[in-house]
């Protein structure tokens, strides 16, 4: 027994120091609470200027040896640069926000109050003076010094007061701009934001080359319910257009010209013909906002001259942004033939190599009378269904309209007027399509007159 206890005394002291252990690492970590970071409380607003019961009606900017006023019409609501010509057009949104800040002026640190040196701030000489002049006969100049070592605002004073404070960059970058960079470098009056939106407001868009057909594209005027009609092409044929495609490969593009990185090239410019612009391409647009057309001359290095009717100054704009220009109408035509709803129709009428045919519409197109018996309603459906199918394949190469046609579908409206198709036989799939007297300059397929004589063999209870 004896010689058993220090071998029990020794297993003893080696479980009490696993178990020692395991209790040290399951313990948890002493939690250490880091000290909250002190909330930042940004510096109190100090007011330089306050003159939002009288706003500023005239700023000048004195800057790298030049010096340039500009002015704010309170009648009409403009602002221009004085001195320029007034043709040439400038941001109006950009001025205003420069009036805005010689109307109101902040800081929200006072540098030095009694500075020794003002070379230190760059202020002996400052690189911008801006004067502002308000409608209750007050001015107040601007004193634009260096900019701060840490890149958050430019050293200033206001008047005769000699501290200097620390003026925001959002106001100090305006006083630093020259007149070009508060031009406008816009083509065409306000669009919007919305290119969808602004679709449904135009009315007509003008293409005019000298190296292709001038075409037009037209809408009507909105209906009294507020229905847009859809688009139509006027010239250099009389069709409908694609509504979808219409404003994918027109609209979108044209939209986008005010996005387009669009580059000065020369104001008041007295040779037009340096830019191919005395005999221009025309791209007139008139929406609800009014009538603007677009000169385009030539292309040089990828780039298009470009400038709006009106106003004297030459951009140049990326050749791909101009494109649709030079679409092909047949892009953005409708490929169907013509359509009428079924409840505009009194008749349609077919004649052909069989003789002629009529069918008569009822009741909205409920019910039909072929030929002046009652028709199977479905029959009759498909027979109408494959008349105001037809579909345009491509251009014909050569008319051939003084051939007798194969068929002639008319269609009486209610109003009592008629529309006519005739098909002429181009060759063994083609037929050239006439509309109401005159070719269309497009043909369709033979398998679209073989559905409609399908319909009427089965109108008649032929097989």
């Amino acid at each position: 027994m004896k010689k058993r206890l220090p071998f029990v005394l020794v297993i003893l002291l080696i479980v009490g120091l696993l178990g020692m252990m395991y209790l040290l690492q399951a313990a948890p970590e002493p939690r250490y609470n880091e000290p909250e970071a002190p909330a930042v409380t940004p510096e109190p607003l100090l007011t330089l200027i306050d003159q939002e019961t009288a706003p500023a009606v005239s700023v000048t900017i004195d800057y790298e040896g030049t010096s340039q006023t500009y002015a704010y019409h309170a009648h009409t609501q403009a602002y221009e640069a004085v001195g320029y010509d007034a043709r040439l057009a400038f941001d109006q949104t950009a001025l205003k926000k420069l009036f805005g800040s010689c109307t109101r002026l902040v800081t929200r640190k006072v540098i030095d109050t009694e500075p020794k040196d003002l070379e230190l701030y760059g202020m002996k000489e400052p690189a911008c003076t801006v004067t502002a002049a308000y409608m209750n006969g007050k001015s107040h100049v601007i004193h634009v010094g260096a900019r701060s070592p840490l890149a958050d605002g430019y050293f200033g004073r206001v008047d005769d007061d000699p501290t200097v404070y620390l003026l925001s960059s959002y106001d100090a970058d305006l006083f630093f701009k020259k007149p070009y960079d508060y031009r406008s470098y816009a083509l065409f009056h306000e669009l919007g934001d919305d290119a969808e939106a602004y679709a449904l407001t135009v009315r007509e868009i003008l293409m005019e080359s000298c190296e292709r057909e001038r075409i037009v594209f037209w809408r009507k005027p909105d209906g009294a319910d507020g229905e847009v009609y859809p688009i139509q092409i006027k010239e250099p044929v009389a069709m409908n257009g694609d509504e979808y495609a219409f404003y994918q490969k027109v609209i979108q593009p044209i939209f986008s010209l005010q996005n387009a990185r669009l580059s000065l090239v020369e104001d008041l410019l007295s040779d037009l013909g340096r830019y191919g612009l005395d005999s221009p391409q025309i791209l007139g647009i008139r929406d609800d906002g009014g009538a603007t057309r677009l000169l385009i001359g030539k292309e040089e290095d990828g780039r298009v001259y470009v400038m709006r009717e009106g106003i004297p100054a030459v951009f140049s704009v990326k050749a791909s942004a101009m494109g649709f220009f030079n679409l092909d109408y047949a892009q953005v035509m409708d490929r169907l033939v013509w359509l009428f709803n079924i409840d505009m129709v009194n008749s349609l009428r077919i004649r052909h190599s069989g003789g002629e045919d009529v069918l008569t519409v009822h009741e909205n197109g409920s019910s039909f009378h072929f030929n002046g018996a009652r028709a199977d309603t479905e029959t009759a459906r498909t027979l109408y269904r494959n008349a105001i199918s037809l579909q345009f394949d491509d251009r014909i190469a050569q008319s051939a309209a003084d051939v007798a046609p194969e068929c002639v579908l008319t269609i009486q409206t209610k109003d009592g007027k008629k529309h006519e198709i005739a098909l002429h036989e181009l060759n063994e799939r083609h037929l050239e399509v006439v509309r109401d007297g005159v070719s269309t300059g497009f043909y369709v397929n033979k398998s679209d007159l073989q559905s409609i004589m399908s319909a009427l063999k089965a109108l008649h209870g032929e097989t």
